[in-house]
């Protein structure tokens, strides 16, 4: 036969918790509201609702989370709140591990199966209460830290969970409560940029401009907590046309936690050769119950990335005004030369309907030859002048007429 199959499922945590306050077994007011599912759990097979908050020993105090300054040896005691709003007498299991963030950056504890190597191991506490229906225990626990702890932030927290038994699997619904601890000491609240990619984004729209996404891993690489925040900016060529600073949200890193995060650069014009730089700024998380002088803000950390932006829109189009230029011209100079050649053939056909030889034709068919010329006078005697030989050749032409009168 087989055997059950255990499945552990975290369904929620107190992370910056505003505490539910239960009186007479009925959640109050609080100011902030936080989603249901962060501040209590419901165990869908046995409909059993509780909620847990930081307290004192009286109960829920309004703290969002526990936060501790304690040194290499030191121990405090702390307590939780816990809240059963179901019909039923419950026992709830009672568990300490050490916090993380996750991909999306929450913050959660790591599962019951998890061995605590942090501050999930300095807390101690009972391992199971009970709770009677509609009513709040108030459940105590201690924080020790151990010699030799480092000097810095460690996270962790202590939960609260139910197991329902169905088909097969286990499954074990818990919510808790964050707890900080901070060790004085030498503090360092540096990040690096790893990861650092951009790739460009062009605008179908050849005479708009494109954007580059951008992304990066942010990586607290000090020993406390921080709140980063950063900018990408784009570039062309020797800076010319820089974009709007766009933001870069990463949020707070625990030590030694990364996160991804990504934004786009807009108002990026394609020139071959974009520069794309991100800075961080860290700011460490000031707790409100520590007493450790903050750490200096650290210095903004800077990276750039290069990206290839190719203008293939506009090349297309260059290309195709190139083509268009040129299919015109071939058209008009054909078009030319046929209007030419029209223009030889009318020209011909009426030279040839008007019976009148074409200008070559008339070159070739009637060569120049000198004109052949005659004189039929017979030489003049010796001595006789021109004019009377002129005078005597025509008397005797016209030998019957009479002389012409003499002009008075």
């Amino acid at each position: 036969m087989r055997q059950p199959l255990t499945r552990t499922l975290t369904t929620a945590l107190i992370a910056a918790l505003v505490p539910v306050l239960v009186a007479s077994g009925a959640p109050a007011a609080v100011a902030n509201p936080v989603p249901a599912s962060l501040a209590a759990a419901d165990d869908p097979a046995g409909k059993v609702t509780w909620s847990m908050a930081p307290a004192d020993t009286d109960g829920p105090d309004g703290r969002r989370t526990i936060e501790l300054d304690l040194g290499p040896g030191d121990s405090t005691t702390e307590h939780v709140a816990v809240t059963n709003s179901s019909g039923t007498d419950m026992t709830f299991a009672v568990a300490a591990n050490d916090g993380y963030l996750t991909a999306n950056g929450s913050y959660d504890l790591r599962p019951a199966d998890h061995e605590p190597t942090d501050a999930g191991a300095w807390i101690d506490a009972a391992t199971s209460v009970d709770v009677p229906s509609k009513k709040t225990v108030v459940v105590p626990f201690t924080v020790t830290v151990p010699d030799g702890a480092t000097p810095g932030d460690h996270s962790a927290g202590i939960t609260t969970s139910v197991s329902s038994q169905g088909d097969q699997v286990s499954v074990d619904n818990r919510v808790g409560v964050r707890v900080d601890v901070r060790v004085p000491g030498e503090a360092s609240a540096a990040v690096a940029i790893k990861g650092l990619a951009a790739s460009y984004q062009p605008s179908w729209n050849p005479f708009a401009s494109g954007s580059v996404a951008v992304s990066a891993t942010v990586a607290a690489t000090g020993n406390v907590r921080v709140d980063v925040d950063g900018t990408a900016t784009t570039e062309g060529p020797f800076g010319a046309l820089v974009s709007p600073d766009a933001a870069l949200k990463v949020g707070e890193l625990l030590p030694g936690s990364s996160l991804a995060a990504r934004t786009d650069t807009t108002d990026v014009w394609p020139l071959f050769r974009v520069t794309t730089t991100v800075t961080v700024t860290p700011k460490p998380v000031l707790d409100e119950a520590t007493t450790t002088d903050a750490p200096p803000t650290a210095e903004p950390v800077t990276a750039t990335v290069v990206t290839w932006a190719i203008p293939w829109i506009q090349i297309l189009l260059l290309l195709a005004i190139v083509m268009l230029i040129v299919v015109v011209r071939i058209d008009r100079r054909a078009r030319r030369r046929r209007l030419d050649a029209m223009l030889a053939r009318a020209r011909a056909e009426g030279a040839a309907q008007a019976g009148a030889p074409t200008a070559p034709a008339a070159a070739a068919t009637a060569p120049d030859v000198p004109a052949a010329t005659s004189d039929t006078r017979a030489p003049a005697p010796p001595g006789v002048p021109d004019e009377a030989r002129r005078s005597s050749s025509v008397d005797e032409m016209f030998p019957d007429q009479d002389p012409p009168p003499e002009s008075r």
